[in-house]
């Protein structure tokens, strides 16, 4: 009697659109395979079937609603933060691109850290300034306009010491929540990803072991939003404590200078290394100028000058690496002992602002010290995002010999960080903005129609950034609409190489073919019209910066701008609010819930190693479970098919890169609308690019063949082929065109395009996994 097939287990790996288990497998009744809630939002099921083939589901997505992810869209600039962090062009060759590297990171945790103080100041600017110090104040007549009950509020007689305090209140909550979603959402869902695994791109970069730079991190950002609202705090009172006579001023300069300290405490906690599990790192010894050297006789003695020299630097960089390694366990000590004593120093601050005074002064004028504060923090910005830049360079010459496409030239780092500096700025502008609105009157000068009182000029500058940008957005898609035509001609060209006779038979259906190969083109056009809006708002929000610095405000530059300015401000909220209420309510619709899902997860597929406020990340949580589920089933001796969707087969893929040789050797790969070459490795090129790839599928091919099938389609605009450049070997069958609509309904008398989705009922599909399937059951069995 034959022996029996041997089981295979098919784990299915869903997208971005976070199915039921029941719409994954395809089949009834669904039961879980382990209980995982104890250990965070991942769930697996089986469903048991007598066939050889065993299908299990792993639903990877955080079990967040529809109105959690909304908010935190608002954090939206922390996100872009981390993936400024992980878009970089190349990974280091050399000692020098080591450091430009470095470089690179230390320059988004310090971005990252003006956003925070971006958010402190924008919301101390309302409660702080607006509110408590003007609108409150004796001579100031706002509060009389609000709206019932809240004008009771300005009959309230609080001096201004006391209105101050009160008003840091609000921002220091906000601080507290920040921390505690932060604490949270790491405790339940990124704690338990740290597996241990051999050294790599990602691991050099801290994607697995994060836990070290979030704890730090987090303590970092709780001492500079303290720091700011202290500041803002204690400089007022100071001023009028001196200005009155009163020795309390010199308690008042003593918390500056403690908070001074702790703000650079702060700073060394920032860029202070942590030690990462890399192979040592070595100078270039084979670059072209030291090639000619050692074949000149001449130039001998320099190329033995040289290597001399790359020992010592060698040796200064393993020194300097050995000193982090020590040093690090006490500077995250130092880091969390100032965080402590930066909560002291609020209390204090506090304590000093309602301590008793016998007369106190009237507040007058702007709250001290917070338009300085925002222009100072402006130019700050601006110097950081310039040596983002410039630390990039060496980065991409390495990689300008590379054969595969990068996006903006390889300066996606700084070009997406700037975005999330111009978003939160504009964030925390359209606050004030509507706070004005609020609660301030309209009043008309020869300057034009403005609310007072006014925000600090940097934000009067956001406006008009913002108002710009949304000409330049209308801009772009007038030349998307001309690019439209361009591909729209390559879709025709498609359709015709496909079936030349269908134009002529069906000409509607030809046409409808046309237009979804011409949205299987699109991506590849935006990240060209996205320059058409990001290179004017940049260059005008670097004059802003200048002119905010010197004390001068969008009326310098363009004396009539005062409406446009204003409609740009207002703007920013109503879209934002706009969205937020979109996506809040987006859980109703599938078209919906799908767009937001993937917005989502590609934003949150990388760990916060920049900022730890910004959404939780699924990346590595992921990839650890189905290294671990992978790796039980192989050890008992089951085979493992991972048929991956989309965003799914980006963690299947990273799965198998990080499996062990005796798992790798029991396993099979099916993924389909794969956005690993068209979408991750533009913009990730260090950590994905198509030479990993092409390794990938080299562990999974020998001599009986692939084991790795990529099926993707002319009309999908994300997913496409893995190894796109012909190799003549095995690894040619890896990508496998699937053609849509299938060649038995192309003559429907309505046939549907797929697009990006519904591979599982596609017949290439179900071809691929069943010859995968038989694959390895005859290798288990054999």
């Amino acid at each position: 009697m034959a022996d029996a097939p041997a089981r295979v287990v098919s784990l299915r790996v869903p997208g971005v659109d976070f199915p039921e288990a029941e719409a994954v497998l395809g089949a009834q009744p669904v039961e879980q395979v382990d209980d995982l809630a104890a250990r965070g939002e991942f769930w697996r099921w089986r469903v048991h079937r007598p066939e050889t083939n065993t299908p299990e589901a792993y639903l990877w997505g955080l079990r967040s609603t529809a109105t959690a992810r909304a908010l935190w869209l608002l954090l939206l600039p922390f996100t872009l933060t981390n993936l400024a962090y992980w878009a970089r062009p190349a990974r280091p060759r050399g000692v020098m691109s080591w450091i430009a590297d470095g470089l690179i990171g230390t320059a988004c945790r310090l971005v990252a850290l003006t956003l925070t103080a971006t958010l402190m100041l924008g919301v101390a600017g309302v409660t702080m300034d607006l509110v408590a110090w003007q609108c409150l104040s004796v001579d100031s007549g706002c509060a009389g306009s609000w709206p019932e009950p809240f004008n009771l509020v300005g009959e309230l007689r609080f001096n201004a010491y006391n209105r101050l305090a009160l008003g840091a209140l609000v921002p220091l909550l906000v601080l507290i929540v920040l921390w505690a979603a932060s604490y949270r959402t790491w405790r339940r869902y990124e704690r338990r990803a740290e597996i241990e695994l051999a050294p790599d791109e990602l691991t050099a970069a801290r994607f697995w072991r994060g836990r070290d730079w979030v704890r730090r991190l987090r303590a970092v950002h709780i001492i500079v939003g303290m720091v700011v609202v202290d500041a803002l705090l204690v400089y007022p009172i100071l001023r009028l404590d001196r200005a009155a006579g009163r020795p309390w001023w010199i308690f008042g300069a003593l918390l500056l200078c403690v908070l001074a300290v702790a703000l650079l405490a702060g700073l060394l906690g920032t860029v202070a290394p942590l030690p990462v599990a890399i192979a040592e790192v070595r100078a270039v010894r084979n670059g072209p100028a030291v090639l000619r050297m050692m074949r000149s006789r001449r130039l001998a003695a320099g190329a033995r000058v040289h290597s001399r020299l790359a020992d010592r630097i060698e040796a200064g960089v393993a020194r300097f690496r050995r000193g982090a390694h020590a040093a690090a366990p006490r500077i995250n000590v130092g880091v969390r002992v100032s965080a402590w004593s930066t909560v002291a120093v609020t209390i204090t601050s506090l304590a000093y602002a309602v301590g008793p005074r016998r007369v106190a002064a009237p507040s007058t004028g702007a709250l001290p010290g917070f338009a300085t504060g925002v222009a100072t923090l402006s130019v700050i910005q601006v110097a950081l995002l310039l040596g983002l830049g410039l630390a990039t360079i060496p980065l991409c010459w390495i990689a300008r010999r590379s054969s595969h496409r990068l996006a903006w030239r390889g300066f996606a780092a700084p070009i997406v960080a700037t975005v999330a500096t111009m978003l939160a700025v504009a964030e925390a502008a359209s606050l004030l903005y509507f706070a004005a609105l609020s609660i301030g009157e309209l009043e008309t000068s020869g300057a034009g129609r403005s609310w007072l009182p006014a925000p600090p000029y940097p934000y009067e500058w956001a406006g008009l950034v913002f108002a710009v940008a949304m000409g330049a957005t209308l801009i772009a898609v007038a030349f998307g609409a001309v690019r439209w035509h361009v591909v729209l001609g390559t879709g025709r060209r498609m359709t015709d190489g496909r079936d030349p006779l269908l134009r002529r038979r069906h000409p509607e259906r030809a046409e409808y073919l046309d237009h979804a190969h011409a949205r299987g083109q699109l991506f590849e056009s935006v990240p060209g019209l996205a320059l058409v809006v990001f290179v004017p708002i940049t260059v005008l929000s670097v004059v802003g910066v200048g002119y905010s610095a010197l004390g001068r405000g969008p009326a310098a530059l363009l004396p009539n701008q005062s409406t446009l300015t204003n409609l740009g401000a207002w703007s920013i909220g109503l879209i934002a609010l706009v969205l937020v209420l979109t996506v809040a309510r987006a859980g109703n619709t599938t078209p919906g819930r799908r767009l937001v899902s993937a917005v989502y997860a590609m934003a949150t597929f990388w760990p916060r190693a920049a900022h730890p406020f910004a959404a939780p990340s699924h990346g590595p949580r992921a990839v650890a479970d189905i290294v671990r589920r992978v790796t039980t089933l192989t050890g008992q001796g089951v085979p493992v098919l991972l048929a991956a969707h989309s965003h799914g087969s980006v963690l299947a893929a990273m799965a198998v890169r990080n499996l062990r040789p005796e798992s790798t050797e029991h396993i099979a790969l099916l993924t389909s609308a794969c956005p690993l070459t068209r979408l991750i490795a533009p913009f990730f090129p260090a950590f994905f690019d198509p030479e990993a790839s092409i390794k990938l599928a080299g562990s999974l091919t020998d001599e009986e063949g692939t084991r790795w099938t990529n099926l993707y389609r002319v009309t999908d605009p994300i997913g496409g082929a893995v190894c796109p450049s012909p190799t003549g070997t095995a690894l040619d069958g890896v990508d496998v065109l699937a053609p849509d609509p299938p060649d038995a309904a192309l003559h429907d008398v309505d046939p549907q395009v797929s697009g990006h989705g519904s591979y599982l009922r596609d017949p290439a599909f179900v071809e691929a996994h069943d010859r995968l399937v038989k694959t390895l059951a005859h290798r288990a069995g054999s």
